[in-house]
């Protein structure tokens, strides 16, 4: 059952996140297990005269899998689409063809995720967040050049040039916006294939795997993961890629979290939390790259020194900006 006190966080999500108004259509997508979820948001927006309707099917397994042609065509007619699923397989919907069509066609669309720690999340967090994440997209798409380390081992740089920033928020008002609400924020980037090189060294969490007890050390080659080593959540990873694509292992995503005042909780959104970097794995057209790969994965890094064009920009974790 729904916990009473997260029905907070639900009308932050519809009212403020989503800017919903009246006479507005609201497709909620969930699975079984979520229908709670899918139902208390259906009930916020009842209250601002909205008309939800809730479409409920089992999650998808497999890598921006596109729904089923009636789903695809309710997404297309939704002014707003929230997705109430696992953030795993949420997650898959930022890379399909089916969410692209329903925002050039006027959509807003976000992945709704509230946990206890974020049950309390205020307005003005949330505007907070979405101008540290603006000015981290601005800077983004403005350098050329970026490099990455930390003092546990991770050393990696790439290029940017040329590649355009695309910022996370949960602030998604406008025809078109998208993202994770209500508690999110990041900026990410392509890096220009086959530039990448350096080693990342993950131990924060790993997508599909969670928390990270032992790190997991990928050593980077021309854009490319060429060797992954580690304990047993390397192994895990080796397996998960072993019935991946061989464009899997392509540098795909450089990522800085932009939510401040959160503790680093071993959760899929781990990546959102300033002081942050993850890269990730495999398709990269999010950002206007050409990988095409059957699988996007994210590695999160702690306590980041960023460097864009020379200058450093955060510095073990603390923003020098």
């Amino acid at each position: 059952m729904l916990k009473i006190d997260f029905m907070r966080a639900y009308k932050l999500c519809v009212e403020t996140c989503m800017g919903v108004k009246t006479g507005e259509n609201v497709l909620i997508m969930t699975d079984p297990e979520n229908i709670d979820k899918a139902e208390a948001l259906a009930a916020v927006s009842c209250m601002v005269n909205a008309n939800p309707v809730i479409l409920c099917q089992a999650s998808s397994k497999k890598f921006a899998e596109e729904p089923g042609e009636m789903v695809f065509e309710c997404m297309k007619k939704a002014d707003v689409i929230l997705v109430s699923l696992p953030f795993f397989y949420a997650a898959q919907f930022f890379h399909t063809r089916a969410r692209k069509e329903a925002l050039s066609a006027g959509a807003r669309f976000a992945i709704v995720w509230v946990t206890p720690e974020i049950a309390g999340i205020t307005h003005e967090e949330i505007l907070e967040t979405r101008m540290l994440s603006e000015k981290f997209a601005g800077l983004l798409t403005q350098a050329k050049k970026a490099r990455v380390s930390t003092l546990k081992g991770t050393d990696i740089s790439m290029s940017l040039e040329g590649r355009t920033s695309l910022m996370l928020s949960s602030l998604l008002t406008k025809p078109g916006d998208s993202g994770t609400i209500p508690d999110f924020a990041e900026s990410a980037v392509a890096p220009v294939e086959g530039t990448a090189e350096g080693v990342v060294f993950i131990d924060g969490s790993m997508a599909g795997l969670g928390a990270v007890k032992d790190p997991i050390v990928w050593r980077v080659e021309k854009g490319k993961v060429v060797e992954m080593t580690g304990q047993q959540e390397a192994q895990k990873l080796k397996d998960m890629l072993k019935w991946a694509d061989a464009n899997a292992v392509h540098i795909a995503e450089l990522g800085i979290g932009a939510v401040a005042n959160r503790g680093v909780l071993g959760e899929p959104d781990d990546k959102k939390m300033l002081g942050t970097g993850h890269i990730a794995i495999g398709d990269n057209r999010f950002g206007g790259g050409n990988i095409v790969s059957d699988v996007h994965l994210d590695g999160v890094f702690l306590n980041m020194t960023l460097e864009l064009d020379g200058k450093v920009v955060m510095r073990d974790g603390v923003l020098q900006i």
